[in-house]
Formats: C-alpha cells, sequence, structure tokens
C-alpha cells in the first residue's frame, strides 16, 4: 500500500485495449488531475463529475472513476463522501482493494473503527501480503476491542520482521517495544528518514492507545505531527487523533 496517503491515495490502474475504448476524455483529465503529489482538485471534480455521469464507461473504468474522486473529497475532508465514492467504486469492482483500503481509513478518520474492520480486513484478505493493510487491520480491529492478533500473526510470514515497517509487526505481536521501534526508523534518505520516524511515532501512538495509556499515545503523535514527513497517511491520521484526544 504505502500507506500511502489517504489524502492523496491513487492506485494506477491498467486499462486494456479494450477497457481503453470506453474510456473518456473527462475520465482522462479526472485521472491526471488526480495523481499523488499533483492534484488540482478543483479542476479535477467537474472532469470526474462528467466521466461518471456520461454512462460511457464499463463498469470497471467508472468503478476507478468514483475512486478518483473519491481521493479529492478525502483531500478536502469530506469523508462522509469519500466513504460513499469508495463503496460504490468497489460495488463495480469488487477487486478494487485500494477502495477498502481508502474507505477504511475515512471511517478511521471519523472515528468509526468497528464500520473500518471488514474494509481492511477484505484489503488484507486481498493482498496478505501487503504490510501496511495489515497494520491498519490491526489497529481498528483492536480499536474495536476486538484481538487484532491473531489476523496479524496469520501473515507475519510474508513480512521481513527485520526490515521497515517490520519492526512495527513485531511491535505488535509483543516482540519489540516503541523506543526499539523508533531507534530502527532509520534511512540514508533523509525523506524517506522523516517518513519512518513519523511512521514509528504513530503506530506506537496506536499502541498505547489500544493499552489505555492516553498521555503517552498524545507525546507520540504530536511527534509524529513534528517528524515533517511527507505526504502520507500517519500525518493526517496522528493530527485527526489528537484533536479527538484533545492534545
Amino acid at each position: 500500500m504505502r500507506g500511502a496517503s489517504a489524502l492523496l491515495l491513487i492506485a494506477l490502474f491498467g486499462l486494456g485495449d479494450a477497457a481503453w475504448g470506453q474510456w473518456t476524455e473527462d475520465a482522462q483529465n479526472c485521472f491526471e488531475l488526480t495523481k499523488p503529489g499533483s492534484m488540482d482538485a478543483a479542476k479535477a471534480l467537474p472532469f470526474c463529475e462528467r466521466a461518471i455521469q456520461s454512462g460511457k464507461l464499463i463498469n470497471r473504468n467508472l468503478a476507478t472513476i468514483y475512486y478518483y474522486r473519491g481521493t479529492i473529497y478525502t483531500q478536502r475532508r469530506d469523508h462522509v463522501r469519500a466513504i460513499q465514492d469508495y463503496g460504490e467504486a468497489v460495488r463495480l469492482d469488487p477487486l478494487l482493494t485500494q477502495g477498502y483500503i481508502n474507505r477504511g481509513f475515512a471511517r478511521f478518520f471519523l472515528g468509526q473503527f468497528a464500520a473500518a474492520v471488514p474494509d481492511f480486513s477484505r484489503a488484507v484478505r486481498q493482498r496478505p501480503d501487503d504490510i501496511y493493510a495489515n497494520l491498519w487491520n490491526f489497529i481498528v480491529q483492536s480499536r474495536s476491542g476486538i484481538d487484532g492478533v491473531p489476523g496479524l500473526l496469520q501473515n507475519a510470514t510474508n513480512f521481513e520482521l527485520e526490515n521497515w515497517p517490520g519492526q512495527i509487526v513485531s511491535m505488535y505481536l509483543g516482540h519489540l517495544g516503541p523506543q526499539e521501534v523508533i531507534k530502527a526508523a532509520v534511512d540514508l534518505d533523509p525523506k524517506k528518514q522523516r517518513d519512518k520516524k513519523c511512521e514509528a511515532y504513530f503506530y506506537s501512538a496506536e499502541l498505547f492507545l489500544i493499552q489505555g495509556k492516553k498521555s503517552e499515545a498524545i507525546k507520540m503523535l504530536k511527534a509524529a505531527v513534528a517528524a515533517n514527513a511527507g505526504n502520507i497517511v500517519e500525518v493526517e491520521a496522528a493530527k485527526v487523533e489528537l484533536k479527538r484526544l484533545g492534545g
């Protein structure tokens, strides 16, 4: 996944020749204007809406446009509309794993942890080797009062636990502590280093919240925001959690 910022998460879907035959200029413009790192929501939205209303797209292509429009609403923090669009996307294309993931993020942002469980669980079933989908599945299950360890343990053999972000999995399985995970979040690339530190702090904060340690969680969440990471989902999630906690 690379968790991929929920704000700008775009899965690039391959379109075969036949599918391109039922692709429109509006759909292409919608796609081009919602690319990661260069989204222009104001310009993209009318193209996405016209593509949806055109009646010219086959279901799979229509699903991608609903997904793209959902990312626009996510960027605008209109999570209710985002959930509706991601829902329509996965209805039209049940194999669109990123649609479940993004809907799960949107529900997490709204504090709907139990509602997010089916989304991340479905994503994990479709992508058992997606380490971030597994981490988020653990989080929403645990925040809903469900033991998230069995599910995470089931797929742990898919991951290199000695390499980032495998250490986070080890922490959630009880083999490492938060400080060990933070210490492991290193990279020669300064940008990747900031992203890893943000992740280390955020996922540690979630563990503290699961354990009922609010003050420790707030410290970690503040550190996650202060890490000056790129456009990754953990930044927005940390801000949302701080607002919920009054921190």
